[in-house]
């Protein structure tokens, strides 16, 4: 038997709040640490509520783009919900700037 206990830590969302597509940061791409992947869902939506991106994985960023053409610069909304490893779901929702 041990007396040491494992530390299980609050999952971490970070956000970067612009990008520039084909610019010095070319995708959108929020970086997440201590989170159950599976649970991972990640909208843009631009500033009428229409659903720009969406993706489950992790991995994926956006690339400025919707349905295959750039989208025009702007202000859209993000909304990223994920469970930590705790259990503990965060949901984090803010502007980000498309730059071009």
């Amino acid at each position: 038997m041990s007396n040491e206990t494992p530390a299980i830590q609050n999952p971490v969302v970070f956000v970067p709040n612009a990008f520039t597509p084909n610019g010095f940061n070319p995708y959108f791409k929020p970086t997440v640490i201590f989170v159950d992947q599976s649970t991972y869902v990640f909208h843009i939506y631009d500033r009428w509520g229409e659903l720009i991106f969406e993706t489950n994985n992790v991995l994926d960023a956006w690339d400025g783009e919707f349905k295959g053409e750039p989208a025009p610069q702007g202000v859209y909304v993000y909304m990223i919900k994920v469970s930590g490893a705790n259990g503990k779901e965060v949901v984090k929702k803010g502007p980000v700037t498309l730059l071009r």
